[in-house]
């Protein structure tokens, strides 16, 4: 079972078909790309279209109406950011050019980045040490190389659909805390970047790694 929106009339359904492909969309009859789920996507393979629908639907079940923006690099080499917009408020050029966004309900964002007299090899050895306690504990995650200094991980729990705003900031921390990692990202409203998207410094794409890849 699966969320599916038509990319011609914009018409969203459930879909409980057994199809990995194609599907006909039942209001316009057109042909439709099925998502396949989130923990199997390679993120250079689909688009911000798609990618923000399964983070809406798929991932966070309809509960996170977040947020969505684009940066861009001023000729002085500041960082500026685009009219924040809720993503079912969103144009589709909007959702085109998006480049960061808000936290799901469900979701805590580990960044590792280099601190005073780090390496890059440093950060890499924490972020490993925790995608092999997420793995041993079951816990799903997406990790990302942000192509700079450092990693994003993305961890999808569904016991924080269930709990207050200020109990999900706590419970981020804590897992924030364990890892060692930035815990300005334990707000919902936190600004992370979008998986897949050029880094700002680097002018490169983020690209998922796994534990074998660290």
């Amino acid at each position: 079972m699966v969320f599916i929106q038509c990319k011609r009339c914009k018409y969203i359904w459930n879909y409980k078909g057994g199809s990995n492909w194609y599907v006909v969309c039942p209001k316009c009859q057109t042909s439709v790309k099925v998502i396949e789920k989130y923990k199997l996507i390679a993120i250079n393979q689909i688009d911000n279209e798609e990618l923000l629908q399964t983070l809406y639907y798929y991932i966070g079940k309809q509960t996170t109406n977040f947020r969505i923006t684009h940066s861009k690099i001023t000729k002085e080499g500041i960082k500026i950011f685009s009219k924040w917009v809720h993503y079912l408020d969103a144009t589709q050029q909007q959702i085109a050019e998006a480049t960061h966004r808000t936290l799901l309900k469900n979701e805590i964002v580990l960044d590792f980045d280099k601190e005073v007299n780090e390496t890059k090899e440093d950060v890499k050895k924490k972020c490993k040490h925790a995608l092999i306690d997420l793995t041993n504990n079951n816990i799903n995650f997406k990790a990302y190389d942000t192509t700079s200094n450092g990693y994003h991980v993305h961890i999808f729990m569904k016991e924080l659909f269930f709990l207050s705003t200020k109990e999900r900031k706590e419970h981020r921390l804590y897992m924030i805390k364990k890892y060692g990692c930035d815990a300005q990202k334990s707000s919902d409203n936190i600004t992370i970047a979008l998986e897949g998207t050029l880094h700002w410094k680097t002018g490169k794409k983020m690209f998922e790694v796994g534990v074998n890849d660290l």
